[in-house]
């Protein structure tokens, strides 16, 4: 009998299984260790298999999976037969067609880079995507495919939609990255359509779509040469995001009574649509639209929110125009230019829930002292003008959240020299019902300072004189904030926190305060998320009180004992971001941690770790990008200036469909990188040019 073939890779994703004639014995022992290979790899029913060469894929039902990403297949996907598969995902890869797969309940698919010559046994199918699929105008039939009632194509390498005949389509997504033309012409074919959404297309005539009598909602983003030349009473939201419009025909709100959205984002010319009767129009969006003056906004007296961020409005008026508004719950006033000086008009809008008025100069706030039903205000980065402008603050009883982080007051001496510095006195009384404050970058001022005795002050100087006459921030009067939930007080020169200490905080920053003492966090003991990030921390010990602390960040403390942290076992995320640690072995408690963040470390042993069951995602040794920092389901491995890479990472079983990206002086031996070349190169995003040509000789001669 033929000795059975088991080749696992490191992270158990990557199986190739070749056998010939079995004993029964031998095939269940074969399918047991398949199957807990599948269960080690599973997330919350979701199994991702990457760059592989499996052969057999008959046990997905065994192990419950709902959702099944397949990456990187060569040719032919194998067969497999699943009930409970409800989420199907293929990436590069050149499927000759799909006759061997039978997915009963399969409700959504989406295809990326793959070429798929036939498109059998979809025929439950609800949602369909397909991302940059070179061959899309031959896969579908209607017969095939007809419940499809999602469908999204990006990159689709067709101009007309004569290729899609799918009459049962309700929600379609067209988008394209290189500004190709559209013919919509063909459309009308989809008469079941609700909502139609067009990115990054040129040359667009829209007039076709007013003979769609279901569709409710049309957005239109990054399209350039739009006609907009069409009128249906059953739009609800009309979106515009981003365009420029060659001309707009019949298109007028007044035949759009019904529209209860319209979004026109970075739209410049806005005089083109003129509200000149009282539509139902409920949302309105002209962020960055350029608009100076708000007079045309007057007849629309059904807005409930309003977003005029960004623009440049003429204050001169007090923006009257909007004292008609008087059902607005929601408005965003946020950075105009500096020159949102005047806001008499806001006192009319007594219905307002949520106001952002961040980033702009006032004179004072009086008018807000009426809006009574005001539950959420942002002031965040305002200048003022005046050293009590908050005092109006005190009549909003109702206000549950509050931001004044790095707000200022703006003051100009004898020599017109300008200077800003931190508000004086902070407004809490009767803001009872507060439960969310930042006051970032806040500081009291204790002395006003004598303009006419510093005239010039050079950097130095000023932070020299802050110390003079400022006070650290005065947390005594916080003690009456009762339902206090979220607090953020960095970069406050705290020297203490003796003040929190009865309330009843679960999420507490305290970013950048380098001599404070956290000893009193101890009673905080509902705490669930603290971020101490650059504060000079030593010792952590009051820590190990906070038996509830789920989220912790402790970033940018370089020579901090972590030892205390075995305490917190319900902690689930944890990032030590630029600390020097020389062990991980106070992690080992932390059966609940989920992520971990040890970006530019030293630390090479990392064997501990793999006794964290629940980890699933690691960013290690090597600062990731901005659309990478998000936290996704998908398993990930960072790592960078590692002396043996082989060796601490391929202890880590339990960190499924590693991704290892090395950048930046990476000092590997000749060892190391033949290991890397046998275990997994397929899974290997190599950064440094230089390495790659190395890499490569090795695997060849490991092959060899």
């Amino acid at each position: 009998m033929n000795q059975e073939q088991l080749d696992l890779d490191q992270h158990g994703n990557n199986l190739d299984l070749e056998a010939q004639t079995l004993t029964v014995q031998q095939q269940k022992e074969i399918d047991d260790k398949q199957i807990e290979i599948y269960k080690q790899c599973i997330r919350d029913g979701e199994l991702t298999i990457k760059n592989n060469k499996v052969k057999d894929l008959s046990l997905i039902d065994t192990v419950n999976v709902h959702k099944l990403e397949l990456d990187c297949f060569e040719n032919v996907v194998p067969e497999f037969t699943s009930k409970t598969l409800k989420d199907l995902t293929i990436i590069i890869n050149e499927i000759e067609n799909f006759r061997n797969i039978k997915l009963v309940n399969l409700e959504t698919l989406e295809i990326r880079y793959a070429k798929i010559k036939e498109c059998h046994y979809f025929a439950q199918v609800k949602k369909l995507t397909l991302y940059n699929v070179k061959n899309v105008q031959q896969l579908f039939s209607n017969q095939i495919c007809k419940n499809i009632q999602e469908l999204v194509i990006e990159d689709g390498c067709f101009t007309s939609l004569d290729a899609f005949q799918l009459e049962n389509v309700q929600v379609l997504h067209l988008i394209e990255n290189n500004g190709k033309s559209l013919n919509l012409q063909n459309i009308t074919m989809y008469q079941h359509l609700r909502e139609f959404y067009l990115k990054g297309y040129s040359n667009v005539d829209t007039t076709i779509l007013q003979e769609l009598k279901n569709l409710h909602k049309v957005i239109f983003n990054e399209c350039n040469n739009i006609t907009i030349n069409f009128n249906s009473e059953n739009i609800k939201d009309f979106q515009l995001e981003n365009c420029t419009i060659k001309c707009i025909g019949s298109f007028q709100p007044k035949k759009l009574e019904n529209l209860d959205m319209l979004n026109l984002y970075k739209y410049a010319d806005i005089s083109l649509f003129k509200f000149q009767i009282q539509v139902q129009l409920e949302k309105l969006n002209l962020s960055r639209c350029g608009i100076v003056r708000l007079d045309f906004l007057s007849n629309l007296i059904h807005l409930k929110e309003l977003d005029l961020s960004r623009n440049a409005l003429n204050c001169d008026d007090g923006l009257s125009p909007l004292q008609y508004l008087v059902r607005l719950e929601k408005l965003n006033l946020s950075n105009q230019n500096r020159k949102l000086q005047n806001i008499n008009g806001l006192s009319f809008l007594t219905n307002l829930k949520e106001l952002d008025l961040s980033k702009n100069t006032f004179n004072d706030l009086t008018p807000l002292q009426y809006l009574l039903k005001l539950t959420k205000l942002n002031l965040e980065s305002c200048h003022f003008t005046k050293n009590t402008a908050l005092q109006s603050l005190q009549s909003l009883v109702n206000l549950e959240e509050l931001n004044l982080s790095s707000i200022v007051y703006t003051f100009v001496n004898d020599q017109l020299c300008i200077f800003y510095i931190p508000l004086i006195k902070l407004p809490l009384y009767n803001l009872n019902k507060l439960s969310v404050l930042k006051l970032k970058k806040y500081v009291e001022i204790e002395i006003i300072p004598d303009i006419k005795e510093y005239p010039v002050m050079s950097f130095k100087d000023e932070r020299d004189y802050y110390t003079y006459v400022f006070q650290t921030c005065n947390l005594t009067k916080l003690q009456q904030l009762s339902e206090l939930s979220i607090l953020d007080l960095s970069d406050c020169q705290l020297l203490n926190i003796n003040s929190l200490t009865t309330l009843p905080i679960k999420e507490l920053i305290l970013d950048e305060n380098p001599n404070i003492d956290i000893t009193p966090i101890y009673h905080l003991t509902e705490l669930q998320i603290l971020s101490l990030i650059n504060c000079k921390l030593l010792n952590v010990g009051a820590l190990k009180m906070l038996v509830n602390l789920k989220e912790l960040d402790l970033s940018q403390n370089p020579n901090i004992n972590i030892t205390p942290l075995q305490y917190l076992t319900k902690l689930t995320k944890l990032q030590l971001k630029q600390c020097k640690l020389l062990s991980v072995e106070a992690l080992i408690p932390l059966q609940q941690l989920q992520y971990l963040n040890m970006e530019i470390h030293n630390l090479v042993y990392v064997e501990p770790l793999k006794q964290l069951k629940k980890l699933t995602i690691i960013e290690h040794f090597f600062d990731v990008d901005s659309h990478e920092r998000r936290p996704t389901k998908t398993q990930i491995l960072y790592a960078n200036i590692l002396r043996d890479i082989n060796y601490p990472i391929t202890l880590l079983r339990n960190i499924n469909g590693k991704r290892i990206q090395l950048k930046n002086n990476m000092q590997l031996g000749k060892n190391s990188v033949s290991k890397i070349s046998n275990n997994f190169l397929a899974n290997f995003i190599l950064v440094t040019q230089k390495f790659i040509q190395s890499l490569e000789q090795l695997n060849a001669e490991t092959c060899q």
